[in-house]
């Protein structure tokens, strides 16, 4: 289950966790583990994450990875109204939310109507930035199941800011 890439930090391949937890006479939540097996999951995801090369940790444990930089040299404030694309995932991956990539019309937002991850990796990037954002439960919905979102669950955003005013 676990695997290194040279630099003695151990890589740790969540869906084979998942499925090693797998004890059918226990009680589930989300799909394979009960609730504090996968809080403890979401912990150990961000704590791996956090030792990779090119990682870069944010106030509140946020955690971001920039895929390509944009242009310019202003940020949007908690104020702005930014244009984004996005796709979030959960740690095993599955999706639970996209933009529609194939509309020409972007919905606009305001910085500080987003959740907490949103508004940290926001306020640093850039027209045109594309980040990888790995939010912890504490700035993404906490303790709380939101639509099919479990609670506790650590949010995985790859996020494009278009335009900001």
């Amino acid at each position: 289950m676990n695997n290194s890439r040279g630099s003695g930090v151990a890589i740790i391949d969540y869906f084979e966790y998942f499925r090693a937890v797998n004890r059918p006479s226990r009680p589930h939540y989300h799909g394979y583990m009960n609730k504090e097996e996968y809080k403890q999951a979401n912990i150990d995801f961000l704590r791996v994450k956090a030792a990779e090369e090119g990682v870069v940790k944010l106030q509140g444990g946020v955690l971001v990875e920039v895929l390509s930089s944009g242009v310019g040299t202003k940020c949007p404030v908690l104020g702005s109204v930014v244009m984004t694309r996005y796709r979030g995932t959960l740690i095993d991956g599955r999706e639970f939310d996209r933009s529609d990539d194939t509309s020409p019309i972007i919905e606009p937002f305001r910085v500080r109507d987003v959740i907490a991850g949103w508004q940290v990796a926001l306020i640093r990037m850039h027209k045109g930035d594309k980040w990888r954002v790995y939010i912890p439960a504490t700035y993404a919905y906490g303790n709380k199941r939101v639509d099919n979102i479990p609670a506790n669950s650590t949010l995985i955003f790859d996020i494009e800011l278009v335009d900001f005013q």
